[in-house]
């Protein structure tokens, strides 16, 4: 679907009714809008909460990636 729309001089852009019930669009959602060479793309987008770690959980992420690194490379071929 393509349609012409206007932007008000708050530079808000408001998408036609069958297009928001279409793409699944409502009140609060959000959308990215990305500048292409051919324009602007407006897209869908979720929103994930990040989970939030305490500060022995990135030390042992750290751990575990060094002992990762140290399988897969062990000591003679670095």
């Amino acid at each position: 679907m393509t349609k012409v729309i206007n932007m008000n001089a708050r530079g808000t852009l408001m998408l036609p009714k069958a297009m928001r019930q279409r793409l699944g669009l409502k009140v609060g959602c959000q959308v990215i809008a990305e500048e292409t060479a051919r324009g602007v793309l407006i897209r869908p987008c979720v929103a994930l909460p990040v989970k939030s770690y305490a500060d022995k959980r990135p030390a042992k992420f750290e751990d575990t990636n060094v002992q990762t690194f140290r399988r897969h490379f062990p000591k003679k071929e670095r």
